[in-house]
């Protein structure tokens, strides 16, 4: 087998992930920029969890302040 290389972060299974998230109190996806710069979805995170919470996109980093 030359040229196949074994993928060390392989893609999940949407069913396996739907599986995953049966039964749990709060998912949250961010489908696309669009929807962090209108402001569309507010999530109330408390004070000790904000920095725990954000995200990179691209060469940005998201922090949550309020």
């Amino acid at each position: 087998m030359h040229g196949l290389r074994i993928d060390i972060f392989p893609m999940p299974f949407m069913d396996h992930m739907l599986d995953r998230l049966a039964g749990k109190g709060l998912y949250f996806f961010v489908m696309d920029i669009r929807d962090i710069q209108t402001n569309k979805y507010w999530l109330r995170i408390g004070p000790e969890w904000r920095r725990k919470a954000g995200m990179p996109i691209g060469v940005k980093y998201i922090e949550f302040t309020r």
